[in-house]
């Protein structure tokens, strides 16, 4: 466990003495007490993560020791963020990724409308989003924009500025997908498939293969009948969920953050769930205020992990913060023990 930083110390639960640390203390995860620190990101000095929707983080995806995040607006008024935690998980210095709108985009042009809400890094070297090099490009899933237009995947490729791809549609795809996060032992894409016509209904995750041009059709699912309202995913190794939950968890999984928003006050929880939809371990994450059903009150939203610094990142999009919480750290995992499971971890392949 790391030590406190400055920034975790600058503020008490009530107030905070400067900078965008709004809050810290301790929230309890499996039985151990891990602390905390909240980031209010309207608060960020970066020019273009000041309105009240792009500083919202709606996703994350952890890459190279950097947390990128996507806000539900349009890439041609705002690209997504992105900051160094290291290890003391710190959000402190915001770096902006501006978007290429030279020359301006036709109005009948797709990309007017992608969004950054879902995105994910591809480091298989092959296939969506593929690159090399310290910077990657970022593939993104921009909702539909009416009931007669598909789900787009879009790449962004950095440089000076962003620039965008012209998005592919994707086939029978997710409608407006909650978090997309890339599988590298499956060598696939997962999608939380939003569930807003029946809020109180089974959580839903879909694995999409894909090419350089684009995803392909859904091959695999699985869906959580006792557990609405996930929305944030990460893949996290079998030797991160181990040591989160004090058990003993021997293959890759995800890590999964839902809250029951129909009903009653509750807190959201985690869940360390396989990649064929077992849940292999669960646990309340009792943030101060997160128990409002009331989107516009609390809306915890987006999830990382950065398991070399053990850190858990959790954005609320009501309160514009993002959490970093502190959780025991793991080496690297070795990929060739890894490599075996995967072919025993892939959920079955539904029939066309």
């Amino acid at each position: 466990m790391r030590p406190l930083s400055a920034a975790f110390l600058l503020c008490t639960a009530s107030a905070c003495l400067a900078g965008p640390v709004v809050e810290s203390g301790s929230v309890g995860l499996w039985g151990q007490p891990r602390s905390y620190a909240a980031y209010d990101t309207l608060l960020d000095p970066g020019p273009g993560i000041l309105g009240t929707t792009d500083g919202r983080a709606r996703d994350f995806a952890f890459h190279n020791g950097r947390l990128y995040c996507g806000g539900n607006i349009d890439l041609i008024d705002a690209g997504p963020w992105y900051y160094v935690p290291g290890p003391a998980g710190s959000l402190l210095s915001p770096i902006t990724q501006d978007v290429s709108t030279a020359p301006p985009l036709p109005l009948n042009d797709p990309r007017r409308w992608v969004k950054s809400s879902t995105l994910a890094i591809n480091t298989s070297g092959a296939g969506l989003g593929a690159f090399a090099g310290p910077d990657p490009r970022q593939v993104v899933l921009t909702p539909p924009q009416g009931a007669s237009t598909p789900t787009y995947s879009a790449v962004l490729t950095p440089g000076a500025t962003l620039t965008v791809a012209t998005p592919s549609p994707v086939p029978a795809a997710v409608l407006t997908p909650l978090s997309l996060e890339y599988v590298p032992l499956l060598d696939r894409f997962a999608a939380v498939r939003n569930n807003s016509d029946n809020p109180a209904g089974p959580s839903v995750v879909q694995f999409f293969p894909h090419t350089a041009g684009g995803l392909s059709t859904s091959d695999a699912s699985f869906s959580l009948p006792s557990v609405p309202g996930v929305k944030g995913l990460s893949v996290i190794s079998p030797e991160f969920a181990s040591i989160l939950t004090g058990s003993q968890v021997t293959e890759p999984a995800l890590l999964l953050l839902a809250r029951n928003d129909v009903g009653m006050l509750q807190y959201p929880d985690l869940l360390v769930v396989s990649y064929t939809g077992a849940i292999l371990a669960q646990s309340a994450l009792a943030l101060p205020g997160t128990n409002n059903p009331d989107p516009a009150v609390s809306n915890p939203f987006a999830l990382a992990v950065d398991e070399a610094n053990g850190t858990i990142f959790v954005s609320d999009r009501a309160t514009a913060r993002i959490y970093s919480i502190d959780t025991p750290s793991v080496p690297s995992a070795p990929v060739s023990a890894l490599v075996a499971l995967a072919a025993l971890t892939l959920p079955a392949r539904r029939r066309r």
